[in-house]
């Protein structure tokens, strides 16, 4: 979904305004009016109306969550990740040391494993959430979006669909991880013994929401990346219309 010009956004807006104001003295029509024609004062091509700039970007956003979801949703899509791989969360450190010791290493890659089929299988459930964040997106938000910084479109997402995300994802993750015998037992365990461990310091974790929230997390950054590449490369994007909306917003 994506340079990184913050400066080239304000010119643009700049632009579209000083063009706008030159037409009518009218002080209290809509500034929002200014994305109107853009792409003929900053492209010398057909005029990009309102609503072709605003297909443009929801072309440009949507094929960069579908980009995401295709890397992590897919098999392994995590697991055999470096950057994404879901290790077990610092609390466990001790109890993975002393198991590996102990020479039960396949307990530990199993649940590992489990963790992060879990994360993979929640991400493919997201389509419709940004679905809806994409369709639902009006003109404000898509001015705010072409010139704002460089991530302003994942900014977006986060606001729009955090806590939508985290509620469709974390039972899909309690249902993967309950599935492995091990994080049965170490969840059935921990909450039985939270009241003593928090009456001698030691801490336990919630596996699911741990998993959830690193999915979450690596999903956004990828989305991200895919944001900030498109945002400086406009000619490789899916479409000569998403490209001349993100070239626009370049200037």
């Amino acid at each position: 979904m994506k340079s990184r010009n913050v400066l080239g956004g304000a010119v643009f807006l700049a632009l579209a305004v000083s063009a706008f104001s030159t037409e009518t003295t009218s002080a209290t029509k809509s500034p929002l009016s200014s994305l109107k024609d853009i792409g003929a004062w900053l492209t010398n091509s057909a005029p990009l109306t309102n609503d072709t700039v605003i297909e443009g970007l929801k072309g440009g956003l949507s094929t960069g969550v579908d980009r995401a979801l295709d890397e992590l949703g897919k098999p392994n899509g995590f697991l055999q990740n470096a950057a994404f791989k879901i290790l077990l969360p610092p609390e466990l450190a001790k109890a993975e040391r002393t198991l590996r010791k102990l020479k039960q290493d396949r307990l530990v890659d199993g649940l590992v494993e489990a963790l992060n089929h879990a994360a993979e299988q929640s991400v493919t459930a997201t389509v419709p959430i940004f679905k809806e964040a994409i369709t639902s997106m009006t003109v404000a938000d898509a001015l705010a979006i072409l010139k704002g910084p460089p991530d302003a479109a994942t900014t977006y997402f986060r606001t729009a669909s955090g806590s939508a995300l985290r509620a469709k994802m974390l039972p899909l993750v309690k249902a993967a991880t309950d599935a492995n015998a091990v994080g049965t037992t170490y969840k059935r365990f921990s909450g039985e013994a939270a009241p003593l461990a928090s009456i001698f310091g030691v801490k336990t974790v919630d596996l699911d929401a741990y998993v959830c929230d690193r999915a979450i997390s690596s999903l956004f950054t990828v989305i991200a990346t895919q944001e900030a590449a498109l945002r400086a490369n406009p000619k490789a994007a899916a479409s000569k219309l998403i490209e001349r909306v993100f070239s626009a917003a370049k200037q």
